[in-house]
């Protein structure tokens, strides 16, 4: 009996080394300090902070809130969340179609931010940027309006530009 109990007990701590070891960034509190990507479970709320061009945050899987803070290249997918924020630099990629609620996007120059059929994109982009816009509701900010790209559907021109003339909107009000 004891024979066999020792062995029952040896596959269970086998069984979960195994699921530790191949579930990398997939467990509960899913990103890891430190780590490059993070994977957020599914319903998940998931925060990750991290450096470099392998920076990235996966949270599309009909999660509750995602937010990154990245540096240059950083990425996050944020596509059918309740709400996104992320900041990130140079370079950045930020996915936010069909968020539910806010995506707010603070990114640097030569980004791209995507917010088709988003319900509210807020995003400020600090120099050359392109939102997409399409069938969603946008306000972008832009440092140099003339080297801010968005668009609004069908519309290349950027929608409405706002008074303050660094503000374009597609759908959406300027404050």
């Amino acid at each position: 009996m004891k024979c066999l109990v020792a062995r029952v007990a040896g596959a269970l701590i086998a069984a979960a080394l195994l699921a530790t070891w191949t579930s990398g960034c997939r467990a509960s509190n899913a990103c890891k300090p430190g780590q490059p990507f993070c994977w957020c479970p599914a319903g998940a709320t998931c925060a990750h902070t991290c450096a470099g061009p392998d920076c990235a945050l996966y949270c599309a899987n009909g999660n509750s809130t995602c937010a990154l803070n990245g540096g240059d290249g950083a990425s996050a997918s944020c596509q059918n969340a309740q709400s996104c924020s992320a900041t990130a630099g140079r370079g950045s990629t930020i996915a936010c179609q069909h968020v539910k609620g806010s995506c707010t996007a603070t990114v640097g120059d030569g980004s791209r931010v995507h917010c088709e059929g988003a319900a509210l994109c807020d995003v400020k982009c600090t120099g050359d940027c392109d939102v997409d816009c399409p069938d969603g509701h946008c306000r972008v900010r832009c440092a140099d309006p003339a080297r801010c790209r968005v668009a609004c559907g069908g519309l290349t021109g950027g929608g409405a530009t706002c008074p303050d003339g660094t503000t374009r909107t597609c759908g959406a009000s300027c404050t």
